[in-house]
């Protein structure tokens, strides 16, 4: 449905409001996730002496190849103790978890599909003593599955502590944004099981790519290299509302900046590549920026966040110099991921 634009007074939206989700109500909350990333090469060069070095082969996107994500998920929570209003037990209901992805690769573009062990599982959290504390009631997730979990929604991360009236701004943390973006629940959602009896890596009882634990299905996400770079986040109250789904809702903007440094992973990608052309151990020049722009709608009246749009792009650079015995080498490389996020937010009974 479209969302209808409506005054500021139907929300009387001239005084001070206070934006922090009402978990005391008798409701549910189901959360429904959709996100996606499209990522392109646009600049590669690489030189040995002076001269260009052609490269062939797929090589995983590194001559140029795009490779795409996306990702789907619901959560239907049910607050079954709270104190001085915060949610300290929670159960936790999942729908379908999953997605897939898309790589380059030799013999042209590959799909796989993301699978996860927390479709149709149940969970309650428990945060009311000093360590939050998760037990599996539907389905099969180990300690480090469930690691992180919160008994709030990552939308929270994006609200003002205090009372705040339209027009007004506050400032966000990276930290708060990301949470808010959904990366660590993401990581722990899409975490491959332990292997069975303890194999790990190539040639273990888990065979390649089985065996790693912490590890991500399907690569993890971009986002993640933007944790320690220099933020510069706003969100803002206006004056605007809308209408979705017949509920009236405050209009929140927001408008993300970000710049640093990438992770060192090496000259061709990793360390073993270094390896082969003599280069491990020299310096590198690895920098990204990123910008995101979307809003947030805010039902005063339910005291809950309704839906969450964001769009953004990261940009990345890297320029390398390197001597070995075959010369010196040279690569410039620059590389663009465009993303999307949409959250929905709906309220039910609330359950058992």
């Amino acid at each position: 449905m479209k969302p209808i634009l409506l005054t500021a007074l139907a929300l009387g939206l001239g005084a001070g409001q206070t934006l922090q989700t009402d978990y005391t109500k008798e409701r549910s909350l189901t959360v429904t996730v959709s996100s996606s990333s499209e990522s392109k090469t646009t600049a590669m060069e690489m030189t040995l002496d002076g001269e260009p070095v052609e490269r062939g082969g797929g090589g995983g996107g590194f001559m140029g190849g795009g490779s795409s994500a996306k990702r789907s998920y619901s959560f239907t929570d049910s607050v079954l103790a709270t104190k001085d209003g915060a949610p300290t037990k929670v159960k936790r209901t999942f729908g379908e978890v999953g997605g897939s992805m898309t790589r380059p690769g030799r013999d042209g573009e590959t799909e796989t599909d993301l699978e996860s062990a927390f479709t149709d599982a149940v969970v309650v959290i428990d945060a009311s003593g000093d360590e939050v504390k998760v037990e599996v009631v539907d389905g099969k997730l180990d300690d480090e599955q469930t690691k992180g979990l919160s008994t709030t929604l990552l939308i929270d991360h994006l609200l003002h502590d205090g009372e705040v009236e339209a027009g007004e701004a506050w400032e966000l943390s990276g930290e708060d944004v990301l949470a808010a973006f959904g990366l660590g629940l993401e990581r722990q959602l899409y975490r491959r099981p332990a292997p069975e009896g303890g194999g790990q890596g190539r040639g273990g009882q888990g065979g390649r790519g089985q065996g790693r634990p912490g590890g991500m299905m399907g690569g993890g996400s971009e986002l993640a290299m933007l944790a320690d770079g220099d933020w510069d986040a706003k969100a803002k109250l206006t004056e605007e509302t809308e209408e979705v789904d017949g509920v009236e809702c405050a209009v929140i903007e927001l408008a993300f900046e970000v710049s640093g440094e990438m992770p060192d992973r090496g000259f061709g990608g990793g360390r073993g590549r270094d390896r082969a052309f003599g280069l491990e151990g020299t310096p590198r020049a690895n920098t990204y920026e990123a910008e995101f722009e979307g809003k947030l709608l805010w039902s005063i009246a339910e005291a809950r966040p309704v839906q969450l749009h964001l769009t953004g792009k990261l940009e990345t650079e890297m320029n390398s110099e390197r001597e070995s015995d075959r010369g010196v080498m040279s690569m410039h490389r620059e590389q663009e991921t465009t993303f999307e996020l949409h959250v929905s937010v709906t309220a039910g009974p609330k359950g058992e």
